[in-house]
């Protein structure tokens, strides 16, 4: 093969080599984008083989709920959809080995390493996600549980573990991006103490129900039941609206390497019904496929048993009405926290007990690693893990979406979207250009996606030089609206002399885009077919 042209080489001046695409972009509603294809230019084809490892978490147990250690690759039997995957990669991390029990199954231990088969952290760094969930939390719950915060932060994270802040009321507010900035932490969390939530507002609109139900005669009691039957409606509409911000979320965290494990605040969450109970059970397949761990913490503390008959308690129709409405409020934390490998707390007000039990997981796992059988089918494979050892426990997430390259692309791309993530190796740069206007006074946005060419991997062909660039183009409007993701396939062709000189040749494409009242993010992501190199760019235009 002719040698590649590529990264190692350095120019010293500029020089544009402008290819325009040309896209149409709008936001009211937002439309697909639409490019016209590259005029000219050859077209090379690069056979490339990307070996696919799926990384499982597991965390091991006994009988008091201790994490263990000191098992051996021997111990485990991984299983996708049914069939036995060998295990290729193992290793036990820990931060600290005093904070874990050694085995003490025959033959489960692995004596080659000692007791304690202390891997070095992996290099990707642990992303730490609180969420408030305000659509559902009271501040009075919330302000208890944040006061034992303070242990979790000091001893249950890493020095290197980046942590955000956000919450989700009438939309999704960050209000820290991810950081390792402990100072930054604590003075969000207080600044978050000082806040309201919708929660209270909803809590005011139900003492109204209950106050109208208990005063309720023969002639009212109708209209009180219909009011009853809106407030169930209202419930079950902002379940969903909790659903869809949090399958917003955690694929956005798909694109972000590594561990990512959430700290689900909440004061429950209804669902009462199978219907609404497998939707949860969606987001909790869509938080595995993306390596998202929940940590549901109820807020609430101790609950009554909602399946007690309320006559018991008097019998009065507010109370039947009460317990109508916080009926399996705790069943989707449970559902979310333990499909995805991690746990729920509920009934209790131990919240420091909770947290160190999260940082014991954060800090002391097996992580085992195989092949799949099927690579980049873009199917949902179920995972079973089995651990022998008497009295022992295993948690994990019950199964991975095996993405093809395209998918992991944009996967990346709505990261650098939604959290300004992302690598540039190749130095991509976004870049407004003056505002263009057609002939019948439509005015649009150029936006340039310029790449150096001294960063690309080309292959010399006579006089020239081919190569391809693939760019995955995400547009999402400041109110939350997204247009599709694009998708764009860049054969290049240069002339020998531009690549070769000392002047630096600079590649652009250019992305049209329709003036807007609204503003908005654009993000690039951008693959050196030869290289295999992903670069992350993105700009914000207006708001």
């Amino acid at each position: 093969m002719p040698a590649l042209h590529g990264p190692h080489r350095r120019h010293r001046t500029l020089l544009g080599v402008l290819l325009t695409f040309s896209f149409a972009l709008s936001l009211s509603p937002l439309a697909p984008l639409t490019a016209q294809p590259p005029s000219g230019g050859g077209t090379v084809v690069i056979d490339s083989v990307e070996v696919s490892v799926v990384n499982v978490d597991v965390y091991v147990t006994n009988r008091k709920g201790e994490p263990v250690a000191g098992l051996s690759r021997e111990a485990f039997q991984v299983l996708e959809d049914g069939n036995e995957a060998p295990i290729s990669n193992f290793a036990f991390v820990a931060r600290s080995p005093e904070a874990v029990q050694t085995a003490q199954t025959p033959g489960a231990v692995d004596e080659s390493v000692g007791a304690f088969p202390v891997a070095a952290p992996p290099r990707d760094p642990l992303h730490v996600v609180i969420y408030f969930d305000h659509k559902n939390l009271r501040a009075q719950s919330r302000n208890v549980l944040l006061k034992q915060f303070s242990g979790f932060i000091d001893r249950g994270l890493g020095p290197d573990d980046l942590v955000m802040v956000v919450s989700a009321g009438a939309g999704l507010t960050v209000h820290l991006p991810f950081t390792n900035d402990r100072g930054a932490l604590r003075a969000t969390l207080d600044q978050i103490r000082k806040g309201s939530t919708e929660r209270s507002m909803v809590d005011g609109e139900q003492q109204r129900l209950l106050s109208d139900l208990d005063n309720a005669d023969q002639d009212t009691m109708q209209d009180a039941l219909d009011q009853l039957e809106m407030a169930e409606n209202a419930q079950r509409e902002q379940a969903r609206a909790t659903l869809n911000t949090l399958q917003y979320f955690v694929t956005a965290l798909a694109g972000l390497p590594g561990r990512k494990a959430m700290l689900y605040l909440s004061d429950g969450i209804a669902g009462t019904t199978d219907e609404e109970m497998a939707a949860f059970g969606r987001v909790a397949a869509a938080a595995n496929a993306n390596r998202v761990t929940f940590y549901g913490f109820d807020a609430r503390g101790w609950q009554p048993d909602s399946s007690i008959n309320p006559a018991s308690r008097g019998g009065n129709m507010a109370a039947l009405v009460n317990n109508t409405l916080n009926t399996n409020t705790q069943r989707p934390l449970h559902e979310l926290s333990e499909a995805t490998g991690g746990f729920a707390v509920t009934n209790t007000t131990n919240f420091d007990g909770a947290l160190e039990k999260v940082s014991t997981d954060l800090g002391a796992y097996y992580s085992l690693g195989y092949t799949p059988r099927t690579p980049n089918d873009g199917r949902y494979h179920r995972i079973k893990v089995k651990v022998q050892g008497k009295g022992l426990k295993v948690r994990y997430r019950e199964g991975y979406l095996a993405r093809n390259t395209k998918d992991r692309l944009a996967d990346r791309t709505l990261a650098a979207l939604t959290f300004n993530t992302g690598d540039n190796p190749l130095g991509v740069e976004l870049r407004p250009a003056p505002v263009e206007v057609a002939a019948d006074g439509s005015r649009t946005l150029p936006i340039l996606v310029q790449l150096p060419v001294h960063n690309l991997a080309l292959i010399p062909d006579g006089e020239q030089y081919t190569g391809e660039v693939n760019l995955l183009v995400l547009i999402q409007a400041l109110d939350g609206r997204m247009a599709p993701v694009q998708e764009i396939r860049l054969p290049l062709t240069l002339p020998k002399a531009q690549v070769e000189g000392d002047k630096p040749t600079n590649v652009a494409y250019k992305l049209s885009l329709p003036i807007a009242d609204t503003g908005f993010k654009v993000a690039v992501g951008a693959k050196d077919a030869v290289s295999s190199l992903e670069s992350f760019a993105t700009i914000q235009i207006g708001g």
